[in-house]
């Protein structure tokens, strides 16, 4: 029965994921440089949708870093609570003024969501092949998240949650050297601690629970029929209700 309930519920949670989805095609932008293609998704979840919250590891971690208008200009709390609309500034313009000396009041450092720093903001655009007038609002912040940082810049990360590893200790410490408010599962604190008043306010214990919710609702959706491809960017979808089975 508890079978039933289960699988009826992701199956819920899918559909409600599969319309909220469809989406054009993203441009590529051939001329920027790249190590390596991610390989090609299917139409229909081509985007992560406007809507996305970024599943329960993405939520987890936006508590310790911020809000899709979050930014700093090197010091965590060092805008005071200001926010800026990035829905409105295309990644070349953020770019510009992440490569702005940082006395200029113009300057940005760690930008949205997710602090993305230079280096990582320009390796997601090349590997994901982002074209620079491209807004960075929430759908492509969540799109950097899951198919850049999660896959590609800590892929330790999407092998836990994709049951390619085993190794959930390995993913911890990923995220604790991506994300400065991620306690390091070793010591219990912020790798970053040293420099820019960081501090870790997730518990590696939290961020091992979201792991396993995200592992389970994956495993829900390739048993729903799901390709790999769909299952992965459906963890980014809102679905309250399949989370609450787990």
């Amino acid at each position: 029965m508890l079978i039933a309930v289960v699988r009826s519920t992701v199956i819920i949670g899918v559909a409600n994921c599969l319309v909220g989805c469809v989406t054009p095609p993203m441009p590529a932008n051939d001329d920027l440089p790249r190590k390596q293609l991610p390989p090609v998704e299917s139409q229909l979840l081509r985007n992560v949708h406007a809507g996305a919250k970024g599943g329960p590891l993405g939520i987890l971690i936006a508590s310790g870093e911020g809000s899709y208008g979050s930014f700093n200009r090197g010091v965590a709390g060092d805008a005071h609570g200001a926010t800026l609309d990035f829905s409105q500034m295309t990644i070349g313009e953020v770019i510009a003024r992440q490569s702005t000396p940082r006395r200029e009041t113009s300057h940005l450092f760690a930008v949205g969501k997710y602090q993305l720093i230079p280096s990582t903001l320009l390796a997601a655009v090349r590997e994901l092949r982002l074209p620079l007038d491209m807004k960075l609002d929430a759908a492509l912040q969540e799109k950097i998240f899951r198919d850049y940082i999660l896959t590609i810049k800590r892929p330790e990360v999407e092998a836990y949650i994709t049951g390619k590893s085993l190794d959930q200790l390995r993913a911890r410490k990923a995220l604790a050297s991506e994300f400065a408010s991620v306690a390091n599962p070793d010591t219990g604190r912020s790798n970053y601690g040293a420099r820019g008043r960081n501090f870790a306010s997730i518990t590696s214990s939290a961020i091992a629970d979201a792991l396993t919710r995200e592992r389970n609702l994956y495993d829900g959706f390739r048993a729903a029929g799901l390709s790999p491809q769909d299952a992965w960017h459906c963890l980014s979808e809102e679905l309250r209700d399949a989370m609450a089975v787990y």
